[in-house]
């Protein structure tokens, strides 16, 4: 079985110094995930983030300049292992920036907690890092495109 997801997430990250301001991050994916049998789920996905605190971070970075808004977004690829109980889902996710002006590192992860509410719709929450430096925590929801479950078979007599 498999079926193709669509997530859309925000969060709110700070930056230096302490008590700044918090700025809101908006991430779109769209992910291809496998399920082999009830508990074990493969995906691969690509990925779309715009953190407004960059610039902010950036403004008197030596090293890194952002002259637009286009520079902002980061785009990646990624790929990872949810376990399933029930409708909980663990995901434990890996990705590839490949496309970043943000110096710190080109890998990204992700891990969290997803709820499956029914056949169509996935909430959940998720922390992003970058190795042990952790970035900010996203919320957010998916819809699940795929194949519909069959209908049990029924017969046109009286039910027994």
């Amino acid at each position: 079985r498999s079926r193709f997801i669509i997530y859309a997430n925000t969060g709110v990250c700070a930056i230096d110094p302490p008590n700044s301001r918090p700025y809101p991050i908006f991430n779109g994916s769209f992910n291809y995930e496998r399920m082999r049998g009830n508990k074990n789920r493969w995906k691969v996905g690509l990925e779309v983030f715009y953190n407004t605190a960059n610039p902010h971070f950036y403004e008197s970075d030596t090293i890194v300049h952002l002259d637009n808004n286009i520079q902002n977004i980061q785009v990646g690829i990624r790929a990872g292992y949810a376990v399933a109980v029930g409708n909980l889902l663990f995901p434990v996710e890996m990705g590839y920036y490949l496309y970043s002006k943000d110096p710190i590192g080109k890998f990204f992860h992700r891990v969290g907690l997803r709820y499956q509410l029914n056949e169509k719709w996935i909430v959940g929450i998720t922390l992003k890092t970058h190795w042990a430096n952790a970035e900010y925590f996203e919320w957010g929801a998916g819809y699940c495109i795929g194949p519909k479950k069959k209908r049990p078979f029924r017969t046109l007599g009286p039910p027994f």
